[in-house]
């Protein structure tokens, strides 16, 4: 079966002269077994939304998924709207996050809570059902996104 390499390091140098670092860009995340990707691409207007993969019209699950833009800052950036349990079995759950240009949002599993209690105090373990993106900048954002199962 095939494998997929996912590649991740930062590497940052302080005013001070401190160095910090972390990963490896010769070793990689090795994920087996996965089938050959889901990808789309959509382009967003300023302060419009668009649908980037549900569970309907891709894969059903994912081993990895990958979700990158061309624009996006952090006073302006792009939002990922994440959607657990949308068929509602038990409580469909809502959650954004923020990418900016050029760095990748990753997800290696699209388990997901449903009727979360905060503090890991109770809920229903669920998946990611359908990713959708809104773009705050003021450029076209070109969004691109992989799922492999």
């Amino acid at each position: 079966m095939p494998n997929l390499y996912d590649y991740d390091a930062f590497d940052f140098q302080a005013a001070s002269g401190a160095k910090y670092d972390d990963g490896n860009l010769e070793l990689a995340s090795i994920i087996s077994g996965v089938t050959i990707p889901y990808s789309f691409a959509l382009s967003l207007a300023t302060v419009t939304s668009g649908q980037l993969w549900s569970s309907v019209n891709g894969p059903s699950a994912f081993k990895y998924l990958r979700v990158v833009s061309d624009v996006g800052t952090f006073a302006l950036p792009v939002i990922l709207e994440l959607t657990t349990d949308l068929a509602g079995a038990t409580a469909i759950g809502y959650y954004t996050v923020p990418i900016i240009a050029g760095c990748p949002f990753k997800l290696f599993a699209n388990a997901s809570y449903a009727s979360y209690v905060a503090n890991f105090g109770g809920g229903t373990l669920r998946t990611i059902d359908r990713i959708r993106a809104k773009n705050l900048n003021g450029t076209t954002a070109n969004v691109k996104i992989w799922v492999f199962n």
